[in-house]
């Protein structure tokens, strides 16, 4: 009796521990509730999320080229013959950047010139870092990376564009990508590109300098570039230069107003230096066109950068004074 009033004591003590467990055991479950809907939540909303929406690791693989979209749908220049070798003789050596879409297929964020550059050497596979749609938007991961290496503005424009159709602000996108709002609303400038011109840029036929000469034209001047487009290949500054230089016309000197009375004018009071008699009444392009003729002048030719500023100027001015002339 005395053994068995003693081990009594013994398992009632041990039901209270055990009690005490259980509320423990309760309380994880709230915290492994919240994060398992977590995953799931982000590809409902993914075209907005600029930032990551949840905390996730990439996965390294080696996917298969023939799994990644094709050439065609890889915005940016092809890879010159340099990076192509590099790529030949080393491999893929920075893994590019995918994210897996639930039906397997991949979109590419990042890597778009060692994809085409492998494809050329006749490569199977290349390594990635594969994270799952949704976890951020695929448009703000490109930008970055860009930004991150070379620049590729043709896809950022692409990018920056899909945004806005999304619904996001230059502000937001701002924030997200790290871009000023001026960079991006420059890059905007560029939608005004004719079709067949932003197709040419997107393949990288010539640089965003000239794109943004380019798109200071109006459609019709734009066409006229086609046919060099058609036959060189390509497009390069002096190529756009010579367009601007052949519509610049000179402005006609107008004739004389007649008399409004014949009462000679009385003769003009003598006046002092620097009064109204100095003004120079020339449009100011025209005023800008001397300015920088005399800058060229007294620039040194080791100077270039001065240079090829001051003959950026003169461009400039002289297609606004034809633009004055051609608008009545």
């Amino acid at each position: 009796m005395t053994t068995t009033s003693s081990t009594t004591p013994k398992s009632t003590a041990k039901k209270p521990v055990s009690a005490t467990k259980k509320p423990a055991s309760t309380a994880k479950k709230p915290a492994t509730s919240t994060k398992k809907p977590t995953p799931t939540a982000p590809p409902q909303q993914a075209d907005m999320n600029l930032l990551p929406a949840y905390e996730a690791m990439g996965v390294p693989e080696r996917v298969s080229l023939a799994d990644l979209p094709p050439n065609a749908e890889l915005i940016g220049a092809a890879p010159d013959e340099a990076f192509v070798k590099n790529v030949k003789e080393f491999g893929v050596m920075q893994p590019i950047l995918l994210l897996k879409k639930p039906n397997g297929s991949y979109v590419v964020s990042a890597g778009r010139r060692r994809v085409k550059a492998a494809r050329i050497n006749g490569q199977d596979k290349i390594p990635a870092v594969v994270y799952p749609f949704g976890w951020a938007s695929n448009d703000v991961l490109t930008t970055i990376e860009n930004q991150m290496r070379s620049d590729n503005a043709a896809a950022d424009l692409a990018a920056v564009e899909s945004l806005v159709a999304q619904g996001a602000s230059e502000t937001a996108i701002s924030e997200a990508t790290g871009k000023p709002v001026a960079t991006i609303r420059n890059l905007l400038r560029l939608k005004g590109l004719i079709p067949q011109l932003r197709a040419a840029f997107n393949e990288g036929t010539f640089k965003d300098s000239v794109a943004y000469k380019i798109v200071a034209l109006k459609p019709d001047e734009q066409r006229k570039l086609l046919s060099t487009l058609a036959k060189n290949g390509r497009l390069i500054n002096k190529d756009v230069d010579i367009l601007i230089a052949a519509t610049i016309q000179p402005k006609p000197t107008p004739a004389p107003a007649p008399a409004l009375s014949p009462t000679p004018a009385p003769s003009p009071a003598p006046t002092a230096a620097g009064d109204d008699a100095d003004v120079d009444d020339r449009e100011w392009y025209e005023q800008v066109i001397d300015l920088v003729k005399q800058i060229q002048a007294l620039a040194p030719p080791s100077e270039t950068d001065i240079h090829e500023i001051a003959e950026d100027l003169l461009k400039f001015a002289e297609y606004a004074g034809a633009q004055a002339v051609a608008t009545p």
